[in-house]
C-alpha cells in the first residue's frame, strides 16, 4: 500500500499550474493549414505538451515522440485523474493505445485504477490534436488545442540542480537533485510528519533521447523498510516550480508531485 503522501501530494497543491503542462506559451500562430493526413500520422507528429479539454474537462497532455501519453484530467469539483497509455502504434488512419486511468479520491486516501482506450484521428503539428477516449462503456472526446512551446526546449539540469519540496498538511518531503554525471542527475528525498517520518527516496533524472524539455523520472520509495518503485515524466515549469507524474511498477497506483523551492 503506499503511503499517504505518495497518494494524495499534488492534488491540491498542483494548483493552477496543472501537473504536466502548466500555464503555457499559447499556441502556433502560424495560418497555414498543415494538418496531417490521417494516413501518415504518426506518434513523432503529435508529441508535445499540450492543454485542451476531455469532455467538458481541463487536460493537460504530455505526448512524446515514443508514443507514450500521460494526461492530467481536472474535474469541476477540484479532483484530478492521471491518464497514462502505452506507446501509441499506428491502426489504419490512427494511433490507438490502451491505458491506466488513475483516480485521486477528494475524500479518502485512494487510488481506483480502470483501463482506458486512446484513438488520435487527426493531428495538426503543434496546433492541435484531435481523439477519442473509451473506459469502460464510456466515451469522452479529447482536443487538445493549445501547444505549450516549452517542450522544444532541453531540459537543462543546472536549473534542476538544488532542493525542492513537496508538502501536504504535516507531511512533507525535502528533496534534493545533485550529480555532475552526463544526461542524469540524482533525485534523493527524506520525509518528515505525519506519514513520513520513515520515508526516504532515491532515483534519478534523465534526458531523453530526443533532447526536450520532458525529462524521464525513476523513484523508489522506501518507507518501513518497504520499497515501491515509481517511474515517469519530470518537467520544469519555472526556476521554483516543476512536477514529476509518476505511475508505480506494478501499475497499481500513482502520484502527481508539485516540487517547489
Amino acid at each position: 500500500m503506499l503511503n499517504q503522501w505518495m497518494r494524495w501530494i499534488g492534488l491540491g497543491a498542483v494548483g493552477a499550474a496543472a501537473s504536466l503542462a502548466g500555464c503555457g506559451s499559447g499556441g502556433s500562430s502560424d495560418p497555414t493549414d498543415n494538418t496531417v493526413s490521417t494516413n501518415t500520422l504518426t506518434a513523432e507528429q503529435v508529441q508535445g505538451i499540450w492543454r485542451g479539454s476531455l469532455s467538458a474537462d481541463e487536460v493537460n497532455t504530455v505526448i512524446l515522440p515514443d508514443g507514450q501519453a500521460w494526461a492530467v484530467v481536472t474535474h469541476t469539483d477540484g479532483s484530478r485523474e492521471l491518464w497514462q497509455s502505452d506507446k501509441l502504434q499506428p491502426a489504419g488512419s490512427t494511433l490507438q493505445g490502451d491505458g491506466k486511468r488513475y483516480t485521486f479520491s477528494l475524500t479518502s486516501n485512494s487510488v481506483a485504477v480502470s483501463n482506458f482506450g486512446l484513438t488520435v484521428t487527426a493531428a495538426t503539428p503543434k496546433t492541435s490534436v484531435t481523439a477519442s477516449t473509451n473506459s469502460g462503456t464510456q466515451n469522452w472526446p479529447l482536443s487538445l488545442t493549445i501547444y505549450d512551446t516549452r517542450y522544444d526546449t532541453p531540459a537543462n539540469f543546472n536549473e534542476w540542480i538544488g532542493n525542492w519540496q513537496t508538502q501536504n498538511g504535516t507531511a512533507k518531503v525535502t528533496w534534493t537533485v545533485s550529480g555532475t554525471e552526463v544526461g542524469q542527475r540524482s533525485l534523493t528525498g527524506v520525509g518528515s510528519g505525519t506519514g513520513q517520518d520513515d520515508c526516504t527516496y532515491n532515483g534519478t533524472l534523465r534526458t531523453r533521447n530526443e533532447n526536450k524539455a520532458v525529462l524521464d523520472v525513476n523513484l523508489t520509495q522506501t518507507c518501513s523498510s518497504v520499497n515501491i518503485v515509481f517511474k515517469g515524466i519530470g518537467i520544469m515549469s519555472s526556476s521554483t516550480r516543476a512536477s514529476l507524474t509518476l505511475v508505480t511498477q506494478d501499475a497499481q497506483s500513482a502520484a502527481l508531485l508539485a516540487l517547489t523551492r
